[in-house]
This record gives C-alpha cells, structure tokens and sequence, in this order.
C-alpha cells in the first residue's frame, strides 16, 4: 500500500536478502512463494518433496497472514540450503478505536495495553494493573521517534514437517507502533522457526525497527513559543 497523509507507512532497512511476497491476493502470493522456493532451493528432482514441503508451509503463512489483513509480507532468505527460512516480516494495520480518537501516543498506547490485556483474557474490570501484566510477560515499552512501541514476544513449540521429524520452538514478536500524528497504530510481526536464537533475533528486530524511516506523514507540529502561547491564552 502506497503512503499518503491518511496511511502513513513505515519503509524497512532490512539486513541481506529479503523476498517480499504480494498480499493483494492468495494466488499472486501463492505465485510468489513458487518462485521463491525454486530460487532458495533450485529445481533438482530429488529435492521435489523438500521442496514441496517449504511451499505449502510457506503458502498457510502467507495465506493465514493475508486472511488477517496483513499490508506486506517479507521473507529473509537463508544462505543454509537445509535450514528452512530463518524469519518473517508481517506488517498490519488494525482498524481499532482510541479514546476520543486521540493521536497523542501516550493516550494511543495506554488504551492499547488495556485492550490487549483483557483481550488476553484478564477479567479485570479496571485494567489498573494491565501495565504490570504486561511487564510480567516480558513486554517493553520504548520511543521511536514521534511513536511509541510496544514489544511483546512469545515462544510457541511446533510439531515438525514429515513423520520423523522433530518438534521445534518458534518465536515470535510483535511490534504496536503509534502513527505520528494519528488515531491508529501498525502492528509488525516477526516470527522465525529458530527459537533457540531468540535473544539475537529479538535484537535483529528491535535494529529493523529502530532503522525503519515513516513515508506519508504529516508535517509535525512546530514549537512554539511558551511564553508567547501563554499570553495569547491568557487575553480576553
């Protein structure tokens, strides 16, 4: 989706080799993956079932992702023949509703953390405690520029692909970014089958993160004068 003033976007510094898969629509994406897959692991015969098997797990992500309303879809490509792709880059734009349709970051985020809070399944009538939830889970909370962020991770054990294969942990982290200037926050998403890497690839993220440049945002409010705005506050 191209910026404008109404749907700013983020634009990614990503680190080496990254295939970025359309998500306009399954059979486009579907395409896409094919060729990714004969590009990361050629087109000998008795690769057909590696090969096979890489698509269709590749195929439910992107699809999964396209049914919840994802914006882009990147894959980074590992340089290991026999290690499947290491991460993923999914970027959302959740239509959700703030207090007042607020654009401050401070106000966006709060109600966010609420929201997810109970959405966790907290039965908290308040949400007084949703940031000391959070804080539990591990999550943290840091600036970016004129965005606030939230970071939460999660590890999920996964079954392995094929009858003798092991299971292995996955990870995943999701980034809620506030819009400069607006009521709506961006959800992006990383997951990697590596779990065992956490800590590094949280890292790598949180640097993708950092690095990553906002396109279609409105001019930022200039500063003032105080002591001028005061007294324009303070006539009659």
């Amino acid at each position: 989706m191209s910026a404008s003033p109404q749907h700013p976007s983020l634009q990614f510094e990503l680190p080496g080799a990254w295939w970025r898969i359309p998500v306009d629509s399954i059979d486009s994406a579907a395409a896409s993956v094919k060729k990714l897959v004969a590009h990361q692991f050629g087109r000998n015969s008795s690769e057909a079932t590696f090969r096979a098997q890489q698509r269709k797990a590749m195929t439910a992500a992107v699809t999964h992702a396209i049914e919840g309303g994802a914006t882009e879809f990147h894959v980074s490509l590992k340089l290991d023949k026999r290690i499947t792709f290491a991460s993923t880059l999914t970027v959302y734009r959740p239509a959700l509703t703030f207090p007042g349709q607020s654009t401050e970051p401070p106000v966006i985020m709060d109600a966010l953390a609420l929201g997810l809070v109970r959405g966790d399944g907290s039965d908290r009538e308040d949400g007084a405690d949703h940031w000391a939830v959070l804080e539990g889970e591990g999550a943290i909370l840091f600036e970016k520029g004129r965005s606030y962020v939230l970071r939460r991770t999660s590890d999920h054990e996964q079954p392995g692909r094929g009858p003798d294969a092991e299971s292995y942990t996955a990870i995943k982290a999701d980034y809620w970014i506030t819009v400069p200037g607006a009521s709506a926050v961006l959800l992006v998403t990383f997951s990697s089958p590596l779990g065992e890497l956490g800590p590094l690839l949280v890292e790598l993220y949180d640097a993708i993160i950092d690095s990553a440049v906002w396109t279609g945002l409105p001019e930022a409010p200039a500063a003032g004068n105080l002591a001028d705005e005061l007294r324009t506050k303070a006539r009659p």
